[in-house]
């Protein structure tokens, strides 16, 4: 562990380190508690720092089509900028079935989804409450548009391939956060510097067969019709939809690429994006010019199908302090939030967010009548993060722990202090005996076992006649000893 802290940059490794003796020493009750520390660590690191997003979408018909059943958003002749859910928010739809379905789905999705999202957005999320609470709102949106468009299916009493439908892939970035919604085989890219990653899974027979660990992936893709759909949005009721909600963390410049198979399919992307990308990345090809040319590349290089591209570019630079975060960061402690009061307990929640921390804005302060414990406040950017309170403060009281779900809690010093008196009333002798020391007490103990033993013995040889008597003593000893 020492080699990847040291890789680190200095702030994150002062971190990591004092975090690490922490766990050493015990001092991280559990889990929950855990998540919640690095979710604030993350958080105060990301302070320093501005986020800034270029979103650009684009969808073309292709050489091969007749009609595009494709669609996206938003629907712009020029690049979009900005830093928060309303204005970073792009969509990717393919449309499937027959007879123009496809088109009329992608359309309707398109048309639908971004009012009911931004409409429930959020100037902050930065409570574990609220990012809950937006990712299950997410959830539903996309499955009451799903519920509509099923019904007008049913409406028009289209059947089997004639019913409408679309894959569906969508993002919103709220400052270091990256919301990814998937439904289908629409896919989405998270591309660096370095490397370049799928982040979404299709929802073809292949990937089942793969989820399911009947076969392996290059084994799957062998099979008839393996990449047929076994979900899409508006094929059936919305019991049956299952939308692959994602929470993810955006730690550098990056690119998120979001694609119809027209774009994606023959592994185009892993192929192409050293020369299509990277100058992006690299600041040396603006989205306005990239987007049209990674079109045009499709075009070329795959043709069979309508294609769609939405390109979000992520920049990450070092802000500038003002006096207004000087002032933030001279908060009094009666401003403080504890970690303990931050944190609900919410184990469902935390485990879902091992992958996906939180470290977006500081939470609203709450005030307090006395001094909190564990509080964490915001710091100047050239401090380290092993500075903080964090490392010097007691640990959290046992009985303050909140746990899910909720255990006794230990006693207490002052329940400790009377259950002498209360053992003293309840039985005179017991408290004598709990008053001597651990010598006398194993000898009362051990004498008292001997005495019994004797006693069962005796009784038993009284059952034998007298002539067996004189056996009582022997038979002591060597019961002793078999129990010794």
């Amino acid at each position: 562990m020492g080699a990847v802290i040291d890789q680190c940059p200095s702030a994150i490794a002062d971190f990591c380190q004092t975090l690490w003796q922490k766990l050493k020493q015990g001092k991280i009750p559990h889990a929950d508690y855990l998540l919640r520390v690095l979710d604030t660590g993350i958080q105060s690191l990301a302070e320093q720092y501005d986020f800034s997003y270029t979103v650009f979408a684009v969808t073309d018909g292709g050489p091969s089509r007749d009609h595009n059943e494709d669609a996206c958003f938003p629907v712009s002749e020029t690049p979009i900028e900005g830093q928060q859910l309303a204005n970073t928010m792009t969509i990717i739809c393919d449309g499937v079935g027959g007879q123009e379905g496809g088109e009329i789905a992608s359309q309707w999705v398109i048309e639908h989804l971004p009012i009911r999202i931004i409409s429930k957005i959020q100037k902050q999320m930065n409570e574990p409450d609220q990012i809950r609470s937006f990712i299950q709102h997410l959830k539903e949106d996309i499955e009451e548009v799903n519920e509509q468009l099923n019904r007008r299916n049913d409406r028009e009493e289209r059947v089997e391939r004639e019913r409408m439908g679309t894959t569906l892939v969508m993002a919103l970035a709220d400052f270091q956060q990256f919301f990814l919604a998937n439904v289908g085989d629409s896919r989405c890219y998270w591309l660096t510097k370095d490397s370049c990653k799928q982040v979404t899974v299709d929802d073809d027979v292949a990937s089942r067969e793969v989820r399911l660990g009947l076969m392996l992936y290059r084994h799957a893709v062998e099979l008839p019709r393996s990449g047929a759909l076994t979900q899409a949005v508006g094929l059936g009721p919305a019991g049956q939809l299952h939308p692959i909600i994602q929470r993810l963390i955006v730690p550098t410049d990056c690119l998120f690429l979001l694609c119809s198979d027209g774009f994606c399919d023959n592994n185009r992307v892993e192929q192409y994006w050293q020369d299509d990308f990277l100058p992006v990345l690299q600041g040396d090809r603006p989205v306005a010019e990239a987007v049209p040319r990674l079109i045009e590349l499709a075009n070329q290089v795959n043709g069979h199908d309508n294609v769609s591209v939405a390109l979000m570019h992520c920049q990450i630079s070092p802000s500038v302090p003002t006096p207004t975060q000087a002032e933030t960061a001279a908060v009094t402690d009666e401003e403080e939030m504890t970690l303990e009061e931050d944190f609900a307990g919410d184990t469902e929640f935390g485990l879902k967010a091992i992958a996906y921390p939180d470290f977006s804005q500081k939470p609203v302060a709450k005030p307090k009548e006395t001094e909190p414990e564990h509080s964490i406040p915001q710091q100047d950017p050239k401090e380290s993060l092993a500075s903080r309170p964090f490392d010097t403060l007691p640990p959290l009281p046992p009985e303050e722990i909140p746990l899910n779900p909720p255990l006794d809690p230990p006693p207490t010093t002052a329940t400790m202090a009377k259950q002498p008196e209360s053992a003293h009333r309840s039985g005179g002798l017991a408290a004598k005996f709990l008053a001597l020391s651990k010598t006398s007490q194993l000898l009362i103990a051990g004498g008292i076992v001997i005495i019994i033993a004797g006693l069962t013995v005796a009784v038993l040889n009284l059952g034998q006649g007298n002539g067996e008597q004189n056996q009582p003593s022997s038979s002591l000893i060597d019961l002793s000893v078999g129990h010794g």
